[in-house]
């Protein structure tokens, strides 16, 4: 067994060195050059990422406070604004009535107001035999009635005239229609009721009457109230009745109002102030 062990050996190593020499004998081999592979140069690092900032908590969102209903803004009402008004201007005008009549002991019989005056009204003459009209209530057609106004009166001249037309047709210069008229001369404190057509004389109601109620001072103001109840007018000057007075023929029933002045010569100038008319109701 260990002849034939060492035997194995010899001849292995023989056969090596056989081997070497015929390797050298044949030069040695040139290893091939490998192609170099090319190096990647160095991909440049990322930059660090930022760190995310942190995103701010959103702020508690207030709780709403309950929204009070809107207060209701009416529209305004024209019509019920006027009617409000007129209502006010109405009472007003009832309270200086009632006044007024208190004065001469004299009851508001049952009716409405027809008329009252809110700015007042002065007729002008310059010149001789000079006569002017100006129409008041216009839309007004009053029968029964009773009227108040306060007449200031200023002349340099002789006799002059301030008085109002009532229950008068529509054409003041053709038509009918009654005519108080009080007289401004020295002396001579006096008043008349007439029926004029034309604008003429038609007939006395009354005569040319005297009333130491009348006050003739230049300047002066004389406050008259006037009722007329079918043909009959009824007078009061400053508080005083002075008497009631008639047109039998009760030649005028309804109509229209205007103040009126006259002067003989000279300048004079009425002035018309606080006038109203309340109608009378039929019985």
């Amino acid at each position: 067994m260990n002849m034939m062990s060492r035997t194995t050996i010899r001849l292995i190593i023989l056969l090596i060195l056989i081997l070497l020499i015929s390797a050298c004998s044949r030069g040695a081999a040139v290893a091939p050059t490998s192609t170099p592979e090319s190096i990647p140069t160095d991909t440049p690092a990322p930059p660090p990422s930022k760190e995310p900032t942190a995103t701010p908590a959103p702020t508690d969102t207030p709780v709403p406070t309950d929204t009070p209903e809107p207060t209701a803004t009416s529209t305004p009402d024209t019509a019920a604004t006027k009617a409000a008004e007129a209502t006010q201007e109405a009472e007003a005008a009832m309270a200086t009535i009632q006044e007024d009549l208190n004065k001469v002991d004299l009851e508001l019989p049952p009716g409405s107001l027809g008329w009252t005056q809110t700015e007042s009204e002065s007729i002008e003459m310059t010149g001789g035999e000079q006569w002017i009209f100006e129409p008041f209530a216009e839309d007004l057609v009053a029968e029964d009635f009773i009227l108040k106004t306060d007449v200031t009166w200023e002349s340099t001249g002789g006799l002059a005239v301030c008085g109002f037309y009532y229950r008068s047709e529509p054409n003041f210069e053709e038509g009918e229609q009654y005519l108080f008229e009080m007289l401004r001369l020295s002396g001579l404190p006096a008043w008349k009721l007439t029926l004029l057509e034309f604008g003429y004389w038609k007939k006395d109601i009354t005569p040319e009457m005297t009333a130491g109620a009348i006050n003739q001072d230049q300047g002066s103001t004389n406050e008259l109230i006037f009722m007329a109840k079918d043909g009959e007018f009824t007078l009061y000057i400053n508080d005083q009745r002075i008497g009631t007075y008639f047109d039998y023929a009760e030649t005028r029933h309804d109509g229209y109002f205007a103040f009126d002045a006259w002067q003989q010569s000279g300048e004079t100038t009425c002035t018309f102030e606080n006038t109203w008319v309340w109608l009378i109701e039929e019985e």
